[in-house]
């Protein structure tokens, strides 16, 4: 498939002239295919901003989710070294150039923040932005998919409260879980550090790692099904 042979060339380098977007783009679009959601490359395309191509890929969300309304996350990929604040600001510059609620910045490695001591490690949320690990050498899409389906349940659980609908989902229930998927996705990197660090202990550290990828696929699945909008019936008029 496409996505296997960008993930063959990602895994040889960037010297060879894969860019990082490229890289991102099809983890995103495999993601969104499963949530019927659109994913749309937009980083050379100017936004509602003049001049301004800020926002390298939209999420546009399933409308049968969201009772028809617009609901948007801009992602930005980043494979260059720069500050935490420049990335934040750059994502907020995103969201209006691209009209979405939430941002989520994707970059390349644990380091590329300059001014975060203990590195990023694989999730950090910031309110309507988040910022995650997608290794280009390790090819892991954990924290990718965790921080999309995060982003999304928050736009959902953010329309519920708009249309006064608090009802129709545990609301409790849901921030609770999205506490819980960032404690373990924390816990998640640490216990995969430890991979690289003792050889000894690599299959009793694989077997947590697979076990916590494991929890967090049933935990985000949980968060899904409770913000989760029934989908509209079809009308007889068009």
């Amino acid at each position: 498939s496409a996505k296997t042979a960008t993930k063959i060339e990602a895994q040889k380098g960037t010297k060879k002239g894969i860019e990082y977007q490229d890289i991102v783009f099809p983890e995103l679009e495999s993601i969104a295919s499963i949530l019927g959601d659109t994913c749309l490359p937009t980083g050379n395309m100017q936004g509602t901003i003049l001049n301004d191509k800020r926002g390298d890929f939209l999420i546009k969300l399933n409308p049968s989710q969201t009772g028809g309304a617009d609901l948007r996350i801009v992602f930005e990929a980043k494979d260059k070294e720069m500050y935490l604040n420049a990335l934040l600001e750059e994502l907020g510059g995103a969201m209006k150039n691209r009209g979405a609620g939430l941002a989520v910045g994707v970059i390349s490695g644990k380091n590329i923040i300059k001014d975060v001591n203990s590195g990023i490690r694989n999730m950090r949320d910031y309110n309507d932005k988040t910022i995650c690990v997608f290794d280009k050498e390790e090819y892991d899409s954990i924290a990718l998919e965790i921080s999309y389906k995060l982003a999304r349940s928050k736009l959902l659980l953010g329309l519920k409260a708009k249309e006064m609908k608090s009802d129709a989902i545990d609301i409790v229930k849901a921030n609770i879980l999205i506490d819980e998927i960032s404690k373990k996705l924390s816990s998640f990197s640490l216990i995969k550090g430890n991979l690289t660090k003792v050889s000894s202990t690599i299959s009793e550290t694989q077997t947590q790692i697979d076990n916590m990828k494991s929890e967090l696929s049933e935990r985000i699945e949980d968060l899904l099904s409770i913000v989760k909008i029934p989908e509209e019936k079809s009308d007889a008029k068009h």
